[in-house]
């Protein structure tokens, strides 16, 4: 049988190969369902949520040029810090879901009419989304 004698050179570059692939191999942040966003990722109004409102068409009756109920969710500054015409109540209220109309809207909660009105409803990971968002402050990734 043939003895094999290790270096401290040897020994060291073992373990640091070894904790390199393990490194390699570990936990990349993202979360289980394999939607990229994982807890260190912040949501933000660009990215995350102008498409979510575009895929229900909340931009079709909520824009610049067609604001029902006075509202545009197309700015992004109005969302965060508008009220809404009908109730008075704030559309977006940062770190606040539960007190946020827009959540109230795509569940239908609080005595309002569930949107979008007419369409398909809001799935569940994507009002999960809004309120993730709402929760992490709402950003934006253009300065305000």
């Amino acid at each position: 049988m043939m003895h094999v004698k290790w270096g401290n050179r040897a020994v060291l570059a073992l373990l640091l190969t070894a904790a390199l692939f393990v490194w390699a191999c570990g936990d990349n942040g993202d979360d289980d369902d394999g939607n990229g966003t994982g807890p260190n990722d912040e949501l933000t109004y660009e990215e995350d949520m102008v498409p979510i409102f575009e895929t229900y068409n909340c931009t079709g009756c909520h824009s610049e040029t067609q604001q029902s109920g006075g509202f545009d969710i197309t700015d992004y500054d109005e969302l965060v810090n508008g009220t809404s015409n009908e109730f008075g109540n704030p559309y977006v209220v940062p770190g606040e879901p539960e007190n946020s109309e827009l959540v109230w809207r795509v569940k239908g909660e609080q005595g309002v009419p569930q949107m979008p009105a007419g369409g398909s409803a809001v799935s569940p990971e994507d009002v999960e989304a809004i309120e993730q968002w709402i929760t992490d402050g709402a950003q934006s990734e253009t300065p305000q």
